[in-house]
């Protein structure tokens, strides 16, 4: 089976992207904005590697507007999920041992934007998935 893979997005430029990347690859791509649904579709599936931004305009939860940190945490928090690694793809600069933003995300690894070695970027994510 292939390994289907999860990427929270709410930029269009980068949805697209992300579809012609993983266009020639044998994985599942799924692209999600809304964090509703993104909660209900970590029940319905199985998921190999969860993809995520920090900033998110346009994903809420109950309403309540969130962010990539906030999901990452959930996705951790969350002993049915906590197994499922989360690579954070962000134009911060981050760095493992001193951004509170990667620690409080509780992410497995992070990969910064913007994406200008499309094998390096693969290659982390084969860490994941093969």
């Amino acid at each position: 089976m292939d390994p289907h893979i999860l990427i929270i997005e709410d930029d269009p430029f980068l949805k697209e992207f992300y579809e012609f990347v993983f266009r020639k690859m044998k994985w599942k791509l799924t692209l999600i904005e809304d964090g509703d649904r993104f909660i209900k579709f970590l029940d319905e599936e199985e998921i190999a590697l969860i993809i995520m931004d920090i900033n998110l305009k346009n994903t809420s939860v109950k309403g309540e507007k969130v962010d990539g940190v906030f999901l990452s945490r959930y996705v951790k928090q969350n002993e049915k999920y906590a197994k499922i690694p989360i690579l954070i793809v962000s134009a911060y600069s981050l760095d493992k041992s001193s951004s509170k933003i990667f620690v409080d995300s509780m992410a497995d690894d992070y990969f910064t934007k913007p994406i200008t070695d499309i094998n390096e970027f693969l290659s982390q994510i084969k860490k994941f998935v093969e």
